[in-house]
């Protein structure tokens, strides 16, 4: 499975869809986690990977490897992808998303079953939807929330695609009915790398109980959901709490430090 959206929001937020990957890892998914730098943000999933001690290099065997036996590996686009890589420049000159956003999670380096995809652009629903129906995805859930976010959000409805057998069925996720605390904007954004890192270590070693981790507990229920782990999204929320109250997501994170070193 993987977790990666297509960014390009705006709302400069902390690294959700890396937290919630790891959350997912440490309730018993096994996800390779496609990412790259910031480019509009203020820390992409590999600038965070990168400050908790992941090589960006490791080969492609070796993160096969993590997944199988830690749940996660990470996979760093500009490495596995050399495209990215020679556009990095040119993306953070036009301070603007492009198409390599969009190609971001369809490119995952490994055939994927499973996908939670956030897009920054609502009226990518249905297109996106489609292109990762004619991948052959087993699950797919597609969003974007009234908020614009690229992620579920805690606080106001989620437009979803769910992506089932080469079907697609449009959704709307009610966050109140749930019992999560809301995020406000202030809640989710990050001004460096630093700080995300700070978040991040918060919400996993369980400092932090606020609306910041009620947001990845969201999204790592549906990502639960999606790969078959949970039956419901309240069992999924259940899931997802008890991956970081027990450590294990944090876990995950050390795990896939040491593999990719």
């Amino acid at each position: 499975m993987d977790t990666c959206g297509t960014g390009g929001d705006g709302r400069r937020t902390l690294n959700i869809s890396t937290l919630v990957a790891l959350v997912i890892a440490g309730a018993g998914g096994k996800i390779a986690k496609h990412g790259n730098r910031a480019i509009s943000s203020k820390s992409g999933s590999s600038d965070l990977m990168e400050a908790f001690g992941v090589k960006l290099s490791a080969s492609r065997k070796r993160m096969i490897l993590a997944t199988r036996r830690s749940g996660l590996g990470y996979f760093h686009a500009p490495y596995h992808h050399p495209v990215f890589s020679r556009m990095q420049t040119l993306r953070r000159s036009l301070k603007r998303p492009t198409i390599l956003n969009l190609l971001g999670p369809l490119v995952n380096p490994l055939r994927l079953d499973y996908q939670l995809v956030g897009v920054g652009d609502k009226r990518l629903l249905p297109l996106y939807a489609k292109v990762l129906a004619k991948l052959g995805r087993k699950n797919a859930l597609v969003c974007h929330s009234q908020d614009g976010m690229d992620e579920i959000s805690t606080s106001t409805p989620t437009t979803a695609a769910w992506v089932t057998a080469n079907k697609v069925r449009m959704d709307l996720i009610r966050p109140k009915t749930l019992g999560l605390k809301a995020a406000k904007p202030k809640d989710l954004s990050v001004g460096s790398v630093e700080e995300s890192k700070q978040r991040a270590q918060d919400i996993l070693t369980g400092q932090d109980q606020g609306p910041a981790r009620d947001t990845i507990v969201l999204n790592a229920a549906y990502g639960l959901l999606i790969c078959q782990k949970a039956r419901t999204v309240r069992e999924g929320i259940a899931l997802a709490e008890r991956s970081i109250n027990s450590g294990s997501a944090l876990r995950v994170l050390r795990q896939l430090k040491d593999w990719s070193n």
